[in-house]
């Protein structure tokens, strides 16, 4: 009667450590479900915003749905279960249709605007008729609710690993809009794996109260960093640094070669100017070219560099250039198309040239096309913008284009006024839409340069006519920058324009056009930043060989330009030695006696030339302050950043304990497992064999392994040491030590480095 009773006992621990095991996997692949439905309901609904339903009241929904399915997926007949669902799921497809494929359509969308904002290019949106949401996302819910009970049922640690990375890569890629869904994400498969840790039967009901502290913190921990504004915090941190100069370094290695003379918009430090005589690009055509040829043009000032538009900003005018460049309207052929449309109704044809182009050592990134440039198929009409001559993938070393015999820029204009045709009218349409795009991002300034400007200019007049101010800017260039080819610029983090101005007062192109484009907007003219390369004609008709002209490094030049409404982009040559070289394109002659020495800062430059010209006046006031002013600069942002510091401050003692009392909980019960395992092996045969075969059994569950298959010889001594009076013998307790150690190390064998050190120093499932 007693052994029956022992027996049932038995029986019973064995079946509430069963339930028990069953219970705290349920709630462990619940949980983690839950908190990863969650945070990807925050990702998804940042970034698609046709989706205006909150995530925490669609996470809510999904909850009673993943418990269902988690209950279904660990039965034993989840496939069954699965087959179930997917039917229900595609039934409910059929019937909704019309609904879920509008709101597919929707999604497809903001899929679309995501992508034009990571890449730049134009994309056209998908037509679709208004409907209810619904059913769209009904579906949507029940897709993401199977996939995630799926994920976390089995209770497999490479789930937990894969859904780190997924939430890793979406934080560091920048697609996640909110941070607190890529932390939930990453917190969800974190607790997913220290939950299974905990899982042994023969720590449950400690586990358990642990689980009960740790888990509840680390959801804290989730929401609490990912309510804090991580991208403010971060903005100055060496992450983004290196991620800055990774950037620098893989365009580098792709596009440039290290002959490469120009900065490419970085502006500090500045390193002097390079003389080097290696081939740049070649130019071949029937008639010599000269001039300038565009390569990278900076749109941004940011105060240490010049950039071109960020994709998130031109995504803003993707439909605008898509009808653009529909209608043929490219700003690089902008001089171009104004030409070719008087000469279509005015009987004034532009005589056109091919002109093929091969780049040598030059950066490889960029076209370098001519003022005059026509339209063509090397330009990329999907390209949101047109600051840069950026060169298409299938664009090899050598390309050729077409340029025009274009006028000046006052002929030009007189041209256009003079003529009426469909073409004049289309390209003046074309002009003016453009033109709103112009005055909209290219009149930025930083709050540095903006007093620095007001330094030297004083207040300038609401309104000043173009022919007023380029002899300023000239003028302020003259007295406060000394023409020095061998200069070194390191302005740390200062305004370049305010430092060289202000501090440095030497340079060479770089700082002239640097500085140029920032005074041009202080007077409300919209302009821009450009290097590439400049020939005069004599020089080019010295090396012209078979009509082959070779520009090299020591040709590397800066300029700025400005747009002239109705014409285009115009370069302006500030660099004293360069006098005169845009006035092609602006019908300016300032070129003087003394232009060929580019030291010779004596001789002022002449009045600019506004015959034939209307009075372009521009306007200061309103100007915009560029919106990537440095974060000492805005109140917000140092107000945001000093909150994170106080919070994170404040939370990490509290991390750090709990990390401590990790630590030491674990210590702990290590320690007592080894007490307790020393004192089964020295306890006496009878009870020394209970223990063991109780701890053999603990041993192949937590590990596992089939408990069916242990050796009969060793449930036949635990059955006679427990259920009988004998006295067992040191051989029969040496054998059941023996078979336990063998189990043990065949175990331990199959188990890698990081799998023996959780058996050992977390699971304790063996010494």
């Amino acid at each position: 009667m007693i052994k029956r009773e022992k027996r049932d006992e038995l029986h019973i621990e064995q079946s509430k450590s069963a339930c028990c095991q069953s219970f705290w996997d349920f709630s462990r692949a619940l949980l983690c479900s839950v908190m990863f439905t969650l945070g990807f309901n925050i990702l998804l609904f940042s970034i698609f915003k046709s989706l205006s339903v909150s995530a925490f009241t669609v996470t809510a929904f999904e909850a009673p749905i993943i418990c269902v399915l988690i209950l279904l997926f660990r039965g034993k007949r989840g496939t069954v279960a699965v087959s179930l669902y997917c039917a229900a799921v595609f039934l409910f497809s059929i019937l909704f249709f019309g609904s879920i494929r509008s709101g597919l359509d929707a999604l497809t969308n903001d899929c679309i605007a995501l992508l034009i904002k990571l890449t730049g290019k134009i994309h056209l949106d998908v037509q679709s008729e208004p409907a209810d949401t619904w059913p769209f996302l009904i579906l949507l819910c029940s897709i993401i609710s199977a996939a995630s009970a799926k994920l976390f049922s089995a209770g497999r640690r490479i789930a937990a690993y894969a859904v780190i990375l997924f939430g890793t890569v979406l934080s560091a890629s920048g697609i996640a809009q909110s941070p607190v869904g890529a932390v939930l994400i990453i917190a969800s498969g974190i607790t997913h794996l220290a939950a299974g840790s905990l899982s042994v039967p023969h720590f449950q009901k400690k586990g358990a109260k642990l689980a009960c502290a740790v888990v509840p913190l680390l959801l804290a921990s989730a929401v609490l960093l990912g309510s804090l504004p991580m991208r403010s915090f971060c903005s100055n941190s060496r992450l983004n640094a290196l991620n800055s100069s990774l950037g620098v370094w893989l365009h580098r290695a792709v596009y440039d070669e290290t002959t490469n003379s120009m900065p490419e918009g970085r502006l500090s430090p500045l390193r002097a100017r390079n003389t080097s005589e290696t081939p740049a690009i070649a130019v071949t055509s029937e008639t010599i070219q000269s001039g300038y040829f565009r390569g990278m043009v900076g749109e941004v000032y940011t105060g240490t560099s010049w950039e071109s538009l960020p994709n998130k900003e031109l995504a803003k005018y993707n439909d605008l250039f898509y009808w653009l460049h529909s209608d043929g309207f490219f700003a690089q052929s902008q001089l171009s198309s104004a030409a070719a449309a008087v000469g279509a109704d005015g009987g004034n044809a532009c005589a056109k040239s091919k002109v093929d182009i091969e780049l040598i050592s030059a950066c490889r990134r960029y076209l370098y096309l001519p003022y005059n440039a026509a339209a063509g198929k090397l330009l990329d009409e999907d390209r949101i913008g047109d600051s840069a001559c950026i060169r298409k993938n299938n664009t090899g070393r050598v390309f050729s284009i077409e340029c025009s015999s274009v006028p000046s820029a006052p002929q030009l204009r007189g041209m256009l006024k003079d003529t009426n045709g469909d073409s004049v009218e289309k390209y003046l349409s074309d002009e003016r839409a453009y033109a709103q795009f112009v005055y909209e991002t290219s009149l930025l300034l930083t709050p540095e340069a903006t007093a620095a400007m007001a330094e030297i200019f004083g207040e300038a007049p609401p309104a000043l006519a173009l022919s007023d101010i380029l002899p300023l800017v000239l003028s302020a260039l003259k007295e406060n920058i000394t023409y020095d080819e061998t200069v070194k610029t390191d302005c740390g983090t200062n305004d370049f324009a305010a430092y060289v101005l202000q501090v440095g007062k030497r340079g060479y192109s770089v700082h002239y056009a640097a500085c140029a484009a920032v005074m041009l907007r202080y007077f409300g003219v919209p302009s821009r930043y450009v290097e590439g390369y400049y020939i005069n004609a004599e020089t080019a008709a010295a090396r012209c060989v078979s009509g082959r002209v070779v520009l090299t490094e020591a040709d590397a030049h800066a300029w700025a330009e400005y747009y002239l409404d109705g014409i285009g982009w115009i370069p302006f040559e500030t660099t004293p030695g360069f006098e005169g070289s845009d006035s092609a394109f602006s019908g300016n002659d300032r070129r003087t006696d003394d232009s060929s020495d580019p030291s010779d800062n004596t001789e002022a430059p002449n009045e600019p030339d506004s015959s034939g010209d209307r009075e372009d006046t521009y306007q200061n006031d309103n100007l915009p302050d560029i919106r990537l002013a440095r974060p000492q600069k805005n109140l917000n942002r140092i107000n945001s950043t000093k909150l994170a510091k106080a919070l994170i401050l404040a939370f990490l003692p509290i991390l750090l304990l709990l990390t401590a009392a990790l630590i030491v909980f674990l210590a702990v019960r290590r320690i007592r497992f080894r007490r307790a395992f020393k004192k089964m092996l020295n306890a006496e045969p009878n009870e020394a064999i209970a223990l063991m075969f109780g701890y053999l059994n603990m041993f192949m569950a937590a590990c596992g392994l089939d408990i069916s298959k242990i050796d009969s010889r060793c449930s036949e001594l635990n059955a006679e040491a427990v259920f009988s009076n004998h006295k067992m013998t040191a051989e029969q307790k040496e054998d059941m030590q023996t078979y336990i150690e063998s189990e043990v190390d065949k175990y331990r064998s199959s188990r890698s480095f990081f799998g023996r050190l959780r058996d050992r120093y977390i699971a304790c499932v063996y010494i």
